[in-house]
C-alpha cells in the first residue's frame, strides 16, 4: 500500500503510457508508469493506492473488455488492480521514487 494522495498525471494515447503520481514523503514523489496500456478504469484521485495482480477471473474479464482475449500475445498482458475497483491492463509497470516532481529518473522500487 502506498499512502498519500495519488492522481493520474499523464495519459499518452499514441504511446499507450499512463503515469500516476503521489507523495513518497520528505519532498519525494512516487511515480507509477504503465507502458503498453490496453485498458483502464481509473478514479480521478486516490487517498492511498494499492497495486496488485488481478485474479484469473478479473483478468479474463479485463482482457475481453480490452478486446485482446484469445490473441496470441494476450499472455504478455498484465492486469493490475488499483484501490477502489480500478484497473490497468498493460504490458509493464515501473514504480520509482523521485527526488522531486521534475526528476526524470529515480530510485527503482518495482519493475514488471
Amino acid at each position: 500500500m502506498l499512502p498519500g494522495r495519488f492522481q493520474p498525471r499523464r495519459y499518452v494515447i499514441g504511446h499507450s503510457e499512463l503515469e500516476i503520481r503521489g507523495p513518497a514523503g520528505s519532498g519525494r514523489v512516487t511515480s507509477l508508469r504503465f507502458f503498453g496500456v490496453l485498458g483502464v478504469k481509473l478514479k480521478s484521485e486516490y487517498d492511498s493506492l494499492t497495486v496488485a495482480e488481478a485474479d484469473q477471473s478479473l483478468r479474463s474479464e479485463v482482457l475481453s473488455f480490452a478486446g485482446v482475449a484469445g490473441r496470441s500475445w494476450a499472455r504478455k498482458v498484465r492486469v493490475f488492480v488499483l484501490s477502489e475497483e480500478s484497473f490497468v491492463a498493460c504490458l509493464s509497470l515501473v514504480v520509482r521514487e523521485l527526488v522531486d516532481a521534475d526528476a526524470p529518473e529515480g530510485k527503482l522500487i518495482y519493475k514488471s
